[in-house]
């Protein structure tokens, strides 16, 4: 009966260590992303992918303009900031075990796209429902 309480405990003391351990075998990757002002942006898809961690990994920006990617496994990744009406940014970035890489993107707006020629027509109305 000792014998199996004693296990029992060890256990318990052990896993703690046990997770801790797996969670030493992968990196971190977090930053702000600003405009050219330096205007925090909020709502930036930034993406991180590699075909040698077999995915891709995603975080979005929040109200603070910063982004955090966790449980990354040790790779060179391209790591990839988007935002709508901002050109896309790409950066390699190689990350390590246990180490959380800070990574400042600046983005800039993109430029306007060109139109084709339209021939203006009346509004219609619109039929009372």
């Amino acid at each position: 009966m000792n014998h199996r309480i004693s296990g029992m405990v060890s256990a318990l003391l052990l896993w703690p260590a046990l997770a801790l351990a797996q969670a030493t075998g992968t990196g971190t990757v977090t930053g702000r992303v600003v405009d050219a002002s330096g205007a925090v942006l909020p709502g930036v898809t930034v993406t991180m992918k590699s075909p040698q961690a077999l995915g891709q990994f995603t975080a979005v920006t929040d109200t603070q303009g910063v982004y955090r990617i966790t449980n990354l496994p040790p790779a060179a990744y391209e790591a990839r900031a988007e935002l709508t009406g901002f050109q896309s940014v790409v950066q390699a970035v190689t990350v390590r075990v246990a180490t959380t890489l800070t990574i400042a993107r600046r983005v800039r707006r993109a430029p306007p796209t060109s139109c084709s020629s339209a021939t203006p027509t009346a509004p219609t109305a619109l039929a009372p429902p």
